[in-house]
């Protein structure tokens, strides 16, 4: 179309005065504060030496992570970059009296387009320097334990809750992520009534930790014979996980272990061995179910890793709602 030449023709005439100018450094091109704009470049190269580094075959843990870090930031660059280039040539073709007239007025247009991007290009790099959570990066090394529960809604929030655990296992799939199965239980019409599975992998914390909390359906349900619109609703906890030195020392007099019969389907461990363990930790009430396991023995180290989650999990709310008053009294 005459819109889509008119717009080649800019974008020609743009590049022809940006090339004319590319020795300009990051600092004077871009519309960052030049210490900023200098941190940005530092960065870059760092990046750049990691790659070939890992290129050469000098592959470290440590440098594969710090790589990770700043591929981000590298690509935000490139990108603003880019725009910045584009401004400025845009900018140059305005000022350029020699050039037509109706191409100045539309590349007027064009670089109000391209300054917008920069201001929101310039926000997403800085977002990107600031330093990641220690803590929230603790617990990505960990992995979380999911816990999902069928809330109001009678079978249907039985399936909901399905739904969602059969979507993050699924989800870890896609990503790479490593999923564990700790336990499952159904109600007698299918559907999840609770289930808690472990994933591990890069990042999953920070990705997950925003499904905490109540999950709520609407919609006609597979079991809904009269196309009624139900509500239904699903609780979901993401907790971080542990490894060894984070497991909270748990006095045993605290806990109250049940052993039984594994519910289920049936097989050659569920239904004929008490291999199931229930822990309730008295203290507070939280308690763990273990059953997939082969073994009462792995079945009580599963419940016994899961109580510890949920009393870590409870301790930290805790400190968290006691640092808040804190500051309300203040």
């Amino acid at each position: 179309t005459d819109s889509a030449c008119r717009m080649l023709r800019i974008r020609a005439a743009a590049s022809r005065h940006t090339a004319a100018g590319l020795s300009r450094t990051l600092c004077s091109a871009l519309p960052l504060a030049k210490g900023l704009a200098r941190h940005v470049e530092a960065l870059v190269r760092r990046h750049d030496e990691l790659q070939e580094t890992v290129a050469a075959g000098e592959f470290s843990i440590v440098a594969a992570r710090e790589l990770a870090r700043l591929q981000p930031i590298a690509r935000a660059h490139a990108q603003l970059r880019e725009t910045a280039d584009e401004a400025s040539g845009l900018r140059e073709l305005i000022a350029d009296g020699a050039s037509e007239a109706e191409l100045r007025e539309l590349a007027r247009a064009e670089l109000e387009v391209a300054k917008a991007a920069l201001a929101e290009q310039e926000a997403g790099i800085v977002q990107l320097l600031v330093p990641p959570d220690p803590e929230e990066e603790k617990a990505n090394e960990k992995g979380v334990l999911i816990e999902v529960h069928a809330g109001v809604g009678g079978a249907e929030a039985g399936l909901f809750a399905q739904e969602l655990l059969q979507m993050y296992q699924q989800y870890a799939k896609r990503k790479g992520w490593r999923v564990e199965n700790i336990s499952h239980s159904a109600f007698e019409y299918g559907g999840c009534r609770e289930a808690t599975v472990s994933i591990s992998g890069d990042g999953v914390y920070s990705a997950l930790r925003g499904e905490n909390g109540t999950h709520r359906v609407q919609r006609v349900p597979a079991t809904e014979s009269l196309g009624r619109v139900h509500t239904s609703t699903a609780v979901v906890a993401v907790l971080p996980g542990l490894d060894t030195s984070d497991v909270p020392e748990l006095n045993e007099a605290d806990v109250v272990v049940e052993v039984m019969r594994a519910g289920g389907a049936g097989g050659q461990h569920v239904n004929t061995t008490e291999s199931a363990v229930r822990l309730t930790h008295t203290p507070t009430g939280i308690k763990a179910y273990s059953q997939n396991e082969r073994s009462q023995h792995s079945n009580r180290a599963t419940a016994f890793k899961l109580l510890a989650a949920r009393i870590s999990a409870h301790q930290e709310e805790k400190r968290r709602e006691e640092m808040q008053a804190a500051r309300g009294e203040q």
